[in-house]
């Protein structure tokens, strides 16, 4: 590690990311964060392999005459060589579409009595090595939630595939915040593009607490499971006895679903 700050200093580098040897690896896809790099386009681009492996091989060999030269001027000694694998594998490895799991928390405690449950999202690219790289869950604030009675927290997402939503969009339910739409086309920012809360009826159930050895309870709309179809219909159960709820998106929510 100390050799590449020293000479990304030397050579007046950004130190963006190291690989570190090992003789077990045999291609780039058992490195973490390797599928990551990108065209400094952005996105995929058709690549010629013939073409980058020479623009590569020159690259190398002016890299390596400035390591030489700077590697001279360093405290301590070291050996090093610019290692050239297999180009058509390597980019091969390097190109898959990332697999993306959704993890939903369930909230079990009412009034905010525990911490906060949530949606987290999961690369399991490399199935070993999975790594959390976004969450979301929807703000307190915005409704004074852990005020209002019952839980407040995830506890389920749609679980339909159907080709409207897939990959686009998720519904959460979140207890006494209702249901919460995502925008889930950026995994890595998983963003709230709407948000349906019941209004409470009669049959609305009450959900108490204990304070100082006593109930306290509030009726409070607790939105438990969602559900869609192959139409875009949302669907939703209230865990409170208010009953079921038939939704359909608009706004913002249904232009990135592609809904007309």
């Amino acid at each position: 590690m100390q050799l590449a700050v020293e000479l990304a200093d030397l050579l007046h580098l950004d130190l963006l990311g190291l690989f570190l040897e090992d003789t077990s690896l045999r291609d780039l896809a058992s490195i973490p964060f390797s599928r990551e790099f990108r065209s400094l386009g952005g996105g995929w681009h058709t690549i010629d392999l013939d073409q980058l492996s020479h623009d590569f091989e020159l690259a190398a060999r002016g890299i390596e005459r400035k390591f030489v030269s700077a590697a001279k001027r360093l405290l301590t000694g070291y050996q090093f060589e610019v290692a050239r694998g297999p180009m058509a594998k390597t980019f091969t490895t390097l190109s898959r579409i990332d697999d993306i799991v959704m993890i939903v928390d369930e909230e079990i405690l009412n009034e905010c009595a525990e911490p906060r449950q949530m949606v987290w999202f999961a690369d399991v690219t490399v199935e070993n090595r999975p790594m959390v790289i976004s969450s979301y869950t929807a703000k307190e604030a915005s409704g004074s939630f852990c005020d209002r009675g019952g839980r407040f927290g995830s506890h389920s997402s749609n679980e339909s595939m159907a080709p409207v939503y897939y990959k686009k969009m998720a519904f959460i339910s979140f207890f006494n915040a209702g249901v919460r739409a995502l925008d889930i086309r950026d995994p890595y920012h998983p963003t709230e593009v709407g948000y349906f809360i019941p209004s409470i009826t009669a049959a609305t159930d009450k959900r108490c607490v204990k304070i100082d050895g006593k109930d306290r309870c509030k009726v409070a709309i607790q939105t438990n499971n969602v559900e869609t179809d192959e139409r875009g219909y949302i669907y939703i159960v209230d865990r409170a006895n208010t009953g079921l709820h038939i939704l359909e998106l608009t706004g913002a929510a249904r232009a990135v679903a592609g809904l007309p």
